[in-house]
C-alpha cells in the first residue's frame, strides 16, 4: 500500500584498549588515480604489536612490515582497490582500510578517435626498497654470574624484517622473536656463552649483535656459616680431654669468612675458609685479660688457640642425638680429631 515503516537498532562499539592502535595510514594521492600511476602509502602504528601487514584486495604487499614505514604500489588496470593494513598484538587486532578509484583514460567530443590504438610507453616510478633491518638493543645481563644462575635477554628491533632469531653458541633458542622482547635464560654449565641476535627480511637485509655472558663456579656451600659451637673436648698429650667445669671456650662462624668469640677467659676473632671438608683458622687475635678460676683456664685458652690455628679438617656428626663438630689434623701419618664442640643455638635478635 506504498506505506514505509523504519525501526532502528543501537550498537555501540567499545574500542579494545589493549589492541594496537593505528595512529596513522594515508594513500597518496588519496580517493581516485588515473591507471597507470602509482600511489605511496604511509603508516604509523602504536603499542605491543607482534605483525604488521599491508594487503591490496586481500593480497599481501608487505609482511611483518614495519610500525613506522612508507610503501609505494602501482596498480594495474581499473576499477576500485581496497588497501588494507592489519596490526596484530597479544591485546587483539586492528585495521584500517582506504579506497582507491583507478580511473580509465576519457575521449573528447573533438578528438576523432584512432583507428588503430598507438602503443603507448607507460614510466612505473619503482617501488620503494624495504628499509633494512635495524637492531636498536640488545643486551644479555649481568654479563657474569655463577652456574645455576639465570641472565635477562632484552632485544629491540625496527626496520623491515621478516624474522628475528636469537641464538647461544650458535644453539638456537628463540625462532620468530617479536620486535620487542625480554626472555630469562639458566645457564648451569660452567664456561662462556655467546649469544646473537639475528634479524633479516626476504629482501636479503640483515642486522646482528652479539653479547658474551661468563659463567663461573658456583660458590662452595660453607655449612658452618651463622653457626655457634661451645667446646667439650681438648687434645691434650695423646688424646681428648673435657674442658674444664666451669669454662665455656666457643667460637661462632660467620657468613663472611670471620670467626670470633671466647677462649674461656678472653675473647678472640679471626678469619677462616672453608674447601670441601678442609678448613684452614688463621689471623687470631685476643684480648689480654688474666684470669685464675677456674684453675687451668689460661693454659687450656692457649691450647684452645693453637689448635684452632692448627685445625686442618673438620666433620659435623650426630652423637646421642646431639649435633657435634669435630676439627682434626694429621699427626703421625693420622687423622686426629683435637677439638670437639657441641652445637648451641644461635641467638636471634629481637
Amino acid at each position: 500500500d506504498d506505506s514505509v515503516e523504519v525501526r532502528q537498532q543501537t550498537i555501540v562499539v567499545n574500542e579494545n584498549p589493549d589492541a594496537p592502535d593505528i595512529v596513522r595510514f594515508t594513500v597518496v594521492p588519496p580517493n581516485q588515480v588515473p591507471a597507470g600511476q602509482c600511489v605511496l602509502l604511509q603508516w604509523v602504528v602504536e603499542g605491543d604489536i607482534t605483525a604488521v601487514i599491508l594487503t591490496r584486495d586481500n593480497v599481501i604487499l608487505w609482511d611483518h612490515a614495519p610500525l613506522s614505514g612508507s610503501y609505494q604500489d602501482c596498480p594495474s588496470g581499473t576499477g576500485t582497490i581496497n588497501y588494507q593494513l592489519e596490526a596484530r598484538g597479544p591485546g587483539g587486532t586492528s585495521r584500517a582500510s582506504r579506497l582507491i578509484s583507478i580511473q580509465g583514460p576519457t575521449a573528447t567530443a573533438t578528438s576523432p578517435a584512432p583507428t588503430e590504438p598507438a602503443p603507448t610507453a607507460t614510466t612505473i616510478p619503482p617501488t620503494v626498497a624495504p628499509s633494512p633491518p635495524d637492531i636498536q638493543v640488545f643486551s644479555v645481563q649481568p654479563n657474569q654470574i655463577n652456574a645455576g644462575e639465570c641472565v635477562q635477554v632484552g632485544w629491540d628491533v625496527g626496520g623491515t624484517v621478516d624474522l628475528i632469531q636469537i641464538f647461544r653458541n650458535e644453539e638456537l633458542v628463540l625462532d620468530n622473536a617479536p620486535f620487542q622482547g625480554s626472555e630469562q635464560d639458566c645457564l648451569s654449565a660452567v664456561g662462556s656463552y655467546t649469544y646473537r641476535i639475528q634479524a633479516s627480511n626476504n629482501s636479503g637485509g640483515q642486522d646482528s649483535q652479539e653479547a658474551t655472558v661468563v659463567v663461573s663456579p658456583s660458590e662452595p656451600e660453607n655449612p658452618l656459616k651463622n653457626t655457634d659451637w661451645e667446646l667439650l673436648e681438648i687434645y691434650v698429650g695423646q688424646g681428648l680431654i673435657p674442658a674444664l667445669d666451669g669454662s665455656t671456650p666457643n667460637a661462632f662462624y660467620k657468613d663472611n669468612g670471620q670467626v670470633d668469640g671466647s677462649g674461656g677467659c678472653n675473647f678472640f676473632s679471626g678469619a677462616y675458609t672453608i674447601l670441601g671438608d678442609e678448613i684452614n683458622i688463621e689471623n687470631i687475635l685476643a684480648s689480654q685479660v688474666l684470669c685464675t678460676n677456674p684453675p687451668g683456664i689460661m693454659e687450656q685458652e692457649a691450647n684452645f688457640f693453637t689448635l684452632l690455628e692448627a685445625a686442618e679438617t673438620f666433620e659435623l656428626v650426630e652423637v646421642d642425638g646431639e649435633n657435634q663438630l669435630h676439627l682434626s689434623r694429621m699427626i703421625d701419618g693420622e687423622a686426629v680429631v683435637i677439638l670437639v664442640f657441641e652445637n648451641r643455638p644461635v641467638a636471634v635478635p629481637a
